[in-house]
């Protein structure tokens, strides 16, 4: 477990998980929402985000936190560990 990749539903916690996570076994954690958004709600573009995101799946290892469809083939390149946060509609809600 190298390259872990949180996924889950919007409110699932992977952001508070994958960070706990990371800082447990003590590699980095790379936030996609931290990378592809800018000030006042501007966001990369597809080519510059994948370019930057690429940039830091290349690391020896990392925990991803995010689901961004976009990014799977690129990521799928790499990640070796998947966790799911799974929970209902109403936990997450």
């Amino acid at each position: 477990m190298k390259r872990i990749n949180v996924i889950g539903t919007s409110g699932s916690g992977k952001s508070h998980f994958s960070y706990r996570l990371a800082k447990n076994v003590s590699i980095p954690c790379i936030e996609m929402d931290a990378l592809f958004w800018l000030p006042n709600w501007e966001h990369l573009e597809n080519e510059e985000f994948l370019s930057l995101l690429e940039a830091h799946l290349e690391k020896a290892s990392w925990v991803l936190d995010g689901n961004q469809s976009k990014t799977n083939h690129l990521k799928w390149q790499y990640v070796d560990t998947i966790i799911w946060l799974d929970y209902s509609f109403y936990h997450t809600f």
